[in-house]
């Protein structure tokens, strides 16, 4: 016989009334049942990504905390209206062929003979059908013809942009609608301060600890869903989405996804606060210190006066004490933040001040020291 071992302790079990919960007694196991579309994803989420520590450590659960609550949260985008089309369903799909290499093998779902980019030239014209009726229909079709257009245009970087979209129409619409709105805000622009920025960021990972946390459930416990688990990923973003800080716009678009009302039930009031502790152990502090630290170590020349790592040196002088610790130590020609700072900026972000638990000296000088007092 196969060896089970006990699910953790948030782990759902299926019963009639739904998704119930079960906490690991003694020696109790639990088998899940076997699901042949979860057990890769499984596999897939073990291998590729691995939970951290719980919190790291216990010192990082202050900021984990913070991070994964509603007060560090990305608003709501404000919904575009006014693109028209102009250009021939033809021309559209021109322009994704001209600049995303062999774009027209792309496969619907891998089905042979349904190809993606037929879907990409109806969307533009018509938008996407399962949002039709909603409060985001004219949003998605204007964001899709700003991507277009943007391509037809040869903007910055038009390639990956447009190639970014053409895999998500590689698979249903809701991953479809998830890539437009990335993209298409992306091009607009969106002014944002420093803080608003690396809010953006932390979304991100935010993000990423929900897709793990809705592959570790499928995968154990052999929820039924799709190879990518979007629908339940849009049941957790909807249910968590208030209590975690979850973007605003990811909220109001998984609450338009019809398939995760209906496949899945509402988590209970237990039930979210056990989702919602599972997700902070997932999520990545360490990475998210790792991507802020290459996101303001990447300054340049061409950094754009609104990117975040051309804010982020305003923000410095005005908020540090010396200015050129930010800098490489040998030259000061170069940003060089490395982990311990950035880690320290993130707690004066969000927690008003670096933590004086961890008031390590970094140059020569404690973080404490390093900050502006309020």
């Amino acid at each position: 016989s196969r060896s089970r071992s006990p699910p953790p302790s948030w782990a759902p079990c299926k019963k009639r009334s739904g998704l119930q919960w079960r906490r690991p007694r003694g020696s109790d196991s639990v088998s899940p049942r076997s699901d042949a579309r979860a057990a890769p994803l499984a596999r897939d989420a073990r291998s590729s990504t691995r939970a951290p520590p719980k919190f790291q450590c216990s010192l990082d659960m202050k900021l984990v905390q913070r991070l994964l609550s509603p007060e560090v949260q990305q608003r709501e985008p404000e919904t575009m209206q006014g693109i028209a089309a102009k250009l021939t369903e033809a021309e559209v799909e021109q322009v994704f062929v001209e600049r995303v290499p062999r774009v027209q093998s792309f496969l619907y779902r891998g089905q042979p003979g349904v190809h993606a980019l037929k879907f990409v030239t109806k969307a533009y014209r018509s938008g996407l059908v399962a949002f039709k009726n909603t409060c985001l229909h004219e949003h998605l079709i204007c964001l899709l013809r700003l991507i277009v257009h943007y391509g037809h245009a040869n903007g910055d970087s038009a390639t990956s942009h447009l190639r970014e979209v053409a895999e998500a129409f590689m698979d249903c619409q809701a991953v479809q609608a998830r890539a437009i709105e990335r993209v298409g805000l992306r091009i607009r622009g969106l002014a944002h301060d420093f803080r608003g920025l690396v809010v953006g960021l932390v979304g991100e990972y935010k993000a990423i600890a929900i897709k793990m946390l809705a592959a570790e459930a499928i995968g154990q416990f052999g929820l039924r869903e799709d190879g990518d688990p979007v629908h339940f990923e849009n049941r957790l973003t909807q249910d968590l989405g208030h209590d975690l800080g979850l973007n605003m716009g990811d909220i109001r678009r998984a609450k338009l996804d019809e398939h995760a009302a209906t496949r899945f039930p509402r988590l209970g009031r237990k039930q979210r606060h056990l989702f919602t502790d599972r997700c902070r152990e997932l999520f990545d502090v360490a990475a998210l210190i790792q991507a802020f630290v290459a996101e303001v170590n990447g300054f340049s020349e061409s950094s754009l006066p609104e990117s975040l790592p051309r804010l982020f040196l305003d923000w410095a002088s005005e908020r540090l004490t010396e200015k050129h610790v930010v800098l490489d130590e040998a030259t000061c020609t170069r940003v060089d933040v490395t982990s311990p700072l950035a880690k320290a900026i993130l707690e004066d972000l969000f927690l008003g001040a670096p933590d004086s638990a961890t008031d390590h000296v970094y140059r020569g000088r404690r973080l404490s020291t390093l900050f502006q007092r309020p």
